[in-house]
């Protein structure tokens, strides 16, 4: 797969070669967005409809499950997990995790900002799961959609 075809447009050709991209980057970069006009996952899904279309902010929320999804299946290996979560006394609590640990916590335990997953291994990963490129994305996005036919005679 040519990584590179994940980075056609101008706002986020430069994050072509970074060799790690965390959840919340890799979503908001599949759908065209830079990740550096927002401090987190949540920032986005808060503020992000002032300057994209609903649609593209849910397909960035579709593509967070997904790469959890692939996280906690097991398909997509990540060079670093992260949770982060209230252990019920009122203490907040962030640590590392393995792979194998993963079973025991819930999507919402995961660090969108600090899970990490390798270029090559994300990359390849999303191949894999039939996941078009932002091109595509975009020309999709700001297609007019197109009349149903009306096959009814007048």
């Amino acid at each position: 797969m040519d990584d590179v075809e994940f980075f056609r447009t101008d706002e986020i050709r430069y994050w072509a070669k970074k060799p790690l991209y965390s959840v919340y980057q890799a979503a908001l970069l599949m759908t065209g967005i830079d990740p550096t006009r927002f401090n987190s996952f949540l920032r986005f899904m808060q503020d992000g409809y002032r300057d994209f279309p609903e649609n593209q902010i849910r397909r960035a929320s579709f593509y967070k499950e997904l790469i959890l999804d692939g996280l906690f299946l097991g398909s997509l290996t990540a060079h670093k997990i992260v949770v982060e979560y209230n252990n019920g006394n009122f203490n907040y609590i962030k640590e590392a995790i393995t792979q194998f640990e993963i079973a025991n916590y819930e999507h919402d335990d995961i660090s969108l900002e600090n899970t990490t997953f390798t270029r090559e291994v994300l990359f390849l990963w999303l191949n894999k799961q039939g996941v078009p490129s932002v091109k595509r994305e975009l020309r999709e996005l700001k297609q007019p959609k197109e009349a149903p036919l009306n096959l009814e005679k007048p």
